[in-house]
């Protein structure tokens, strides 16, 4: 359900947010993981789709680990750590504030610049999150 729930919600928001095309279905081609965007680093915004407030965060990618800094709404620096699965192109961070920790799970559209997903805070907390690159 997870997994549905996420490529569907993908799929709604690229198909809705200006700029981000759709791949078309060519059923007799063979996938073409070349064009795969496989470096993330740079900065993000993290957009909370529970209640719209956005925050920075920046990531250094080596080969498939993430480090990074992500600012939450107390102007707090927090650590952020992670890592790329390459084969099924899932991005896992996990964000460890002061006073709490956030565990991300997303996929990147095929350009890169966008990550939808679905986070897990504070041990019980859950809802989506939209990450743009800048």
């Amino acid at each position: 359900m997870f997994k549905t729930w996420m490529v569907m919600t993908a799929i709604v928001l690229a198909a809705s947010t200006p700029g981000i095309a759709l791949p078309s279905v060519d059923s007799s081609s063979p996938a073409q993981p070349e064009r795969l965007i496989s470096d993330f680093s740079g900065t993000w915004t993290v957009r909370w789709l529970s209640n719209d407030s956005r925050n920075p965060m920046k990531l250094a990618q080596k080969v498939t680990y993430f480090t990074g800094v992500y600012i939450n709404d107390a102007k707090d620096n927090c650590s952020v750590s992670g890592a790329l699965d390459t084969t099924n192109q899932l991005i896992k961070l996990q964000v460890k504030c002061p006073k709490w920790d956030i565990q991300m799970e997303g996929f990147p559209t095929l350009d890169g610049k966008t990550i939808v997903g679905e986070y897990l805070a504070y041990g019980k907390a859950a809802g989506g999150f939209i990450m743009t690159r800048e």
